[in-house]
């Protein structure tokens, strides 16, 4: 009986190896899959806003929870732009939600993102 229990500890053992190694070449798999594909790169899906038509883009869409290179990125704007026009010192930037970096500074938010909304309407103005 003893024996019984063993060999089916044995064999359990083997499958448990065996679905372990299967799964690690599977998702090793999709890994390089993914990368060849481009989905694994560095802000890929932030870059992909490069290509949203103009009538999407509206300066009155900005809300507080996005971050100047979000920004940045979806307005086509010079990466130190608004942090000259805002004379931003933090180190954090481009990379620092606009609520957080009013709250951090006491300015007040919805001041705040008004006149960074201002900011990036004279940008477009200016560049056609």
């Amino acid at each position: 009986m003893k024996k019984y229990f063993l060999h089916h500890k044995k064999i359990k053992i083997i499958i448990l190896t065996i679905l372990c190694i299967t799964s690690l070449i599977w998702f090793i798999y999709s890994v390089i899959e993914l990368r060849r594909s481009g989905e694994l790169r560095t802000n890929n899906s932030i870059r992909k806003h490069y290509a949203y038509p103009n009538n999407i883009v509206n300066v009155n869409n900005i809300t507080a929870w996005m971050t100047f290179d979000y920004i940045n990125v979806i307005f086509k704007l010079d990466s130190t732009y608004l942090k000259n026009a805002l004379m931003i010192d933090d180190t954090r930037y481009p990379n620092i939600r606009i609520d957080r970096y009013a709250k951090n500074h006491n300015i007040n938010n919805q001041v705040f993102l008004r006149v960074t909304q201002q900011l990036i309407t004279n940008y477009i103005n200016n560049k056609k």
